[in-house]
Parts: C-alpha cells; sequence; structure tokens
C-alpha cells in the first residue's frame, strides 16, 4: 500500500518531537563576570597612615604626641624629621627658662644635636656667673670640673689653690676640723699653710682645739716644729692664752725651754702677750726664768711692757722673793721727778711749773747686778687749778748716782693725757 507523503511528514514530525521531549534540555551559560580589580598593598596604606599621622602630631607641637607617634611607628620614614622637630620644640623651651639645670637637662637629652654648641657655650656662661658670684673654692672647683677647657680655667686653678689655702688656714686657725678634713679630702696639702714657714700646728695652736691638735698629731706633725723664725706650737699657745691646749702639749713631751731665734721661750712669749695664766702655768711646770731674749729683755721686762700688772707683780714675787709694794719708794719717786724735769719737752715744761705727783707700780733690781732699776710711774701734775694725767710716761731707768741716791732717765715717753 502505497503511503501518503503528508502522513509520513506528520509521522516524522511526531517522532521528532518525541524525541525532543525526551532528550535533556541543554543549560543556559552563565553570564560572563568582570575581572576581579587587585586589592591595595598593605605596605601603601602603612605609609599613607603614617604621614597622616606625623602630620597630626606635628601640628600639635607637643613633643609628647610626637614621641607617641615615634613609639608607634619605630620604623616611620618621618623618625628623622619628628627627632628633629622634638629637639627645636625642647630647644625654644630651654631658651625661654634659661637655667642651667634647664641646659643641662637638654644636653643629657641632645648631647650632639643641633644646639647642642649654643646650650653647652650658655650652660658654661651660667656656671660662671653662679660659681663667681659664689667666690668659694668649692664653687670654683665645681665649675672647672664641669668645664675643664674654658679659657679661664689656668687662671682659676692658680686662684682655686691659692683660695683653698686661705680657707685651710682659716679652718686651722678657728680650730674647724671638719673643714680641715674637707679640705684635705679635696686635695689640698697640709704641709705648706704659711707663708712665715709655720706648719698646721701652728695654726692650730691659735685655736686652742685639742680635737684639731691630736687629729694633727695622728697625720705625722711634729710637735716642736719650728717656723721660719723657730717659733714652735708651744710659744704660739702660750702667746694665745690658750692653757688647755698648752698643757696637752705639755704631757706630750713638748719642749718647755725651746728658744726662738730671737731668744724667745714660751714664757717669754706668754709674758710680752701678758698672758698671766700661761706664764704661771709654764713656770710651775719647770719654764726658766733666768732667760731673755737676745735684745735682752727678759720675762719682767715683756710684762711690764704688756701693762699686766697681775702678772708683772706676780713675777717680781716669784724671781725675786719680795713684794713690789714693800720696796722703798721716796727716793725713786724724786728721781722720777728729777728726770721728768730734765725732760726737754712739754713733760719737763709741765714738771717746771707745776708739782709732780708719781705713783710707784714697782721696782725691780736688774738681773746681772748691776744696780740698775725699772720703774714703772703713772704721773700727774697741778697746775692752777688744771690737773693733767700723764698714764703713758711709764717707763724709767733708774741707776744709782755717787752721792748714793738715784738718777732716772726716761726710757719711753708717750704723750701726754
Amino acid at each position: 500500500m502505497t503511503r501518503s507523503p503528508r502522513i509520513g511528514f506528520l509521522a516524522l514530525a511526531t517522532l521528532a518531537a518525541l524525541v525532543s521531549c525526551s532528550a535533556p534540555k541543554p543549560r543556559p551559560e552563565p553570564p560572563t563576570a568582570s575581572p576581579p580589580q587587585p586589592e591595595p598593598a598593605p605596605e601603601v596604606d602603612r605609609k599613607r597612615e603614617e604621614a597622616i599621622e606625623y602630620g597630626r602630631a606635628e601640628i600639635t607641637g607637643d613633643t609628647d604626641v610626637i614621641r607617641a607617634y615615634m613609639a608607634k611607628y619605630p620604623d616611620s620614614e618621618w623618625l628623622d624629621e619628628a627627632a628633629a622637630r622634638i629637639e627645636g620644640i625642647e630647644w625654644v623651651k630651654t631658651q625661654a627658662e634659661d637655667t642651667a639645670e634647664a641646659y643641662r637637662a637638654y644636653l643629657r637629652e641632645f648631647p650632639g644635636l643641633t644646639f647642642s654648641g649654643l646650650a653647652r657655650k650658655r650652660l658654661e656662661e651660667l656656671d660662671w656667673n653662679a660659681a663667681r658670684s659664689d667666690g668659694s673654692p668649692v664653687a670654683l672647683a665645681e665649675y672647672l670640673a664641669a668645664h675643664p677647657d674654658t679659657e679661664r680655667a689656668e687662671e682659676l686653678r692658680a686662684q682655686l689653690a691659692e683660695l683653698e689655702l686661705t680657707g685651710l688656714r682659716e679652718a686651722l686657725t678657728h680650730g674647724d676640723l671638719a673643714a680641715v678634713r674637707a679640705a684635705t679630702q679635696r686635695g689640698v696639702s697640709l704641709d705648706v699653710v704659711e707663708r712665715a714657714g709655720a706648719g698646721a700646728l701652728h695654726l692650730a695652736a691659735r685655736s686652742g682645739s685639742l680635737e684639731l691638735f691630736a687629729w694633727l698629731l695622728e697625720q705625722g706633725f711634729e710637735l716642736d716644729a719650728r717656723s721660719d723664725a723657730g717659733t714652735t706650737p708651744l710659744m704660739v699657745a702660750a702667746a694665745g692664752g690658750q692653757v688647755d691646749l698648752m698643757q696637752a702639749m705639755l704631757r706630750r713631751g713638748a719642749d718647755l725651754n725651746a728658744a726662738s731665734s730671737s731668744g724667745a721661750t714660751a714664757l717669754l712669749f706668754a709674758c710680752e702677750a701678758g698672758q698671766a695664766a700661761t706664764a704661771r702655768t709654764l713656770v710651775e711646770a719647770g719654764a726658766s726664768l733666768d732667760v731673755a731674749r737676745t735684745d735682752g729683755w727678759n720675762a719682767l721686762d715683756l710684762a711690764a711692757s704688756s701693762s699686766s700688772d697681775e702678772l708683772t707683780r706676780w713675777l717680781i714675787e716669784r724671781r725675786f722673793g719680795v713684794d713690789s709694794q714693800e720696796v722703798e719708794r721716796a727716793p725713786i719717786e724724786e728721781a722720777v721727778r728729777a728726770a721728768v724735769r730734765a725732760d726737754d719737752d712739754v713733760l719737763g715744761d709741765l714738771a717746771g711749773r707745776s708739782k709732780v705727783r708719781c705713783s710707784i707700780d714697782f721696782v725691780t733690781p736688774a738681773v746681772d747686778g748691776t744696780g740698775r732699776r725699772q720703774v714703772f710711774a703713772d704721773l700727774a701734775f697741778d697746775l692752777g687749778s688744771q690737773r693733767f694725767s700723764v698714764s703713758h710716761v711709764r717707763h724709767f731707768e733708774i741707776v744709782p748716782n755717787e752721792e748714793g741716791g738715784w738718777t732716772a732717765s726716761i726710757v719711753t715717753s708717750n704723750g701726754t693725757d
């Protein structure tokens, strides 16, 4: 049987439809995405952040803020600029304060940076002003220690040495053991302390300090050390009336009868100074009364010249065993009046026109047995209703004359009161 062409077509179409329905449908292709954009590098972001942060810190002008920035970004490319900014801010503050402490603090933090040279120069000026104003050896020494290369160094070292020596002399003279020790700790030598050659013990003897005296002996000083004039510390103590110190020296074996280059012993020094207590202590310790200086002055001469009546009378009684008040006065008083009348100056004129009255203090026979005597008298003149007192003309030498009396001559004359 012959099929119709239409039927065949429909069959084919149906078959194709069936196949189409049974076959899987293709999935649609997803849309094409655009390529991803690259993210910024972390390093670039950090530098941008550092720059922004530094700008903010710098604008504040606050060194604490800038330091905080430097601590947060220790590797920042702005680190040097930040440090320079801090130095500049601190320099302005330091100049405004303008004190030695401020400049020292600045130099401790910025020892070798931009303004360190200016800071050192200004600090030296301020330290010099302070040291010069103080003027003490300690202040000058501190200045030199802080600025050893100053142009003033050589001059100041010489000045400092002299000041230190002067300060040591004063400390020894005043018995200031603490100051003496401090001076030696600063390197001041105790060996040379007086231009006249007097040593440390001589100066300490003036103070009477037993503590200082003992300490100096521990340092090796000689008890009987001599000055250029031959004086010993015992002589200095005797002249200064330092009884306790003098007794301490004697207990340690000081030479009681040592003589200076002028022949003066410790006793003669005490008598010249009118120191009755030290003179008595020396005599009781065994000091000789039979001594005199090279100029002939003995203990009595020196005591009398010191105006110490107490010491003079004591020496007369000790040396000659007589009471000065019991010496026969009338012949000597007449001799003194004659001497005054014979004088060419105002005293003689007054004596010729008025009555001279004498008050004899004492008379001493000379040690050499020549019969010479010394009299120390206060004179008074009555001239009409006016009475003149002459108290400074006191020293007469009395010698026996051919008539068996006395002849007086004025040895010292100091004027009319």
